[in-house]
């Protein structure tokens, strides 16, 4: 029963398109890689007694296959195997991209992000240490106070973090060194079990704050939280808009909110978008252009919104 479980849902992976671009080319060429990389990383693994996990809509069609292959991953992958995963690698864009530009003493001069990823490609052995070094930072500047502004970066360490959409889970071992308060993250159920075993494989060596985990907004805002921020790197600007709604009230109650996002994403325009949310909300915004070392042509009309 195991294997025949594992053969359906390998087979169901192949039908749930998880190519972002529409294109029937690059469709079956994304798929079939996903394929060749599901059997590789899961195939010792193939008669493991599988997790079921409830079947419920999510943010849209891509995000419903997306889970579909998440499932499937943490089935079949060994924890240390996920970033392979190709749904894991569309997610988190970047880890694992070399970069030349970045010299060794370049990157030792920051001493606390350096020794984190030292720590992290300790573990990722195949993973290019520039890589890893420049992913941290593009979230770690992000909390300067040349980007958020004095009066807000002087908060911080008196304030929980609410990351909405955290990828790996990876900004855990960030946040001690802004504050000591605990840390919630906002997720799709799969992308939380993801982090969890991302934590696990580091859990003697890097230290976090306390961290929550949370896949329904419903419980998140009955959740008694102190004063806190919220940050979310691409993730809150591809939901649907009804999806958002669910957030404003969280996002009024925090003491500042920074969105790195794309101008426009599926026919909704996101400049027009934290423009009214922040009227909505009597709250200011600020918008900054996102400059980053190596960023892809794409990303350079990405900006920060921070609203406080």
């Amino acid at each position: 029963m195991n294997l025949f479980y594992y053969l359906k849902l390998l087979f169901k992976t192949f039908f749930s398109n998880i190519n972002p671009n529409n294109s029937f080319l690059r469709d079956l060429k994304c798929n079939t890689i996903a394929a060749l990389r599901n059997i590789r990383f899961s195939i010792k693994n193939c008669l493991n007694k599988p997790t079921k996990f409830e079947d419920k809509d999510v943010y849209s069609r891509y995000w419903n296959n997306a889970s579909i292959h998440l499932r499937f991953a943490l089935n079949y992958y060994k924890p240390i195997d996920l970033i392979n995963s190709s749904i894991i690698k569309i997610a988190v864009s970047g880890f694992g991209k070399k970069n030349n530009d970045l010299r060794e003493e370049e990157m030792v001069k920051n001493e606390f992000l350096y020794k984190i990823a030292k720590e992290i490609n300790k573990k990722f052995k195949k993973v290019d240490f520039s890589s890893i070094f420049n992913w941290l930072d593009i979230y770690f500047s992000s909390l300067d106070s040349t980007i958020i502004g004095k009066d807000l970066s002087d908060k911080i360490k008196d304030l929980s973090i609410l990351e909405i959409g955290a990828g790996l889970g990876m900004n855990a071992y960030l946040y001690p060194y802004y504050t000591t308060k605990p840390y919630y993250i906002y997720d799709l159920y799969e992308m939380n079990c993801v982090q969890k075993k991302i934590h696990s494989i580091f859990v003697d060596n890097l230290k976090t704050n306390t961290i929550d985990y949370f896949s329904d907004i419903k419980i998140l805002n009955n959740k008694e939280v102190n004063k806190y921020f919220i940050v979310s790197y691409w993730a809150f600007s591809e939901f649907p808009l009804e999806t958002r709604k669910l957030f404003e009230d969280t996002i009024k109650k925090s003491e500042f909110s920074i969105f790195l996002s794309n101008v426009e994403f599926e026919n909704i325009n996101n400049l027009t978008y934290f423009e009214n949310l922040s009227k909505n909300l009597n709250k200011n915004l600020k918008i900054v252009p996102w400059v980053h070392r190596n960023q892809p042509e794409f990303t350079k009309k990405h900006k920060f919104f921070i609203i406080y």
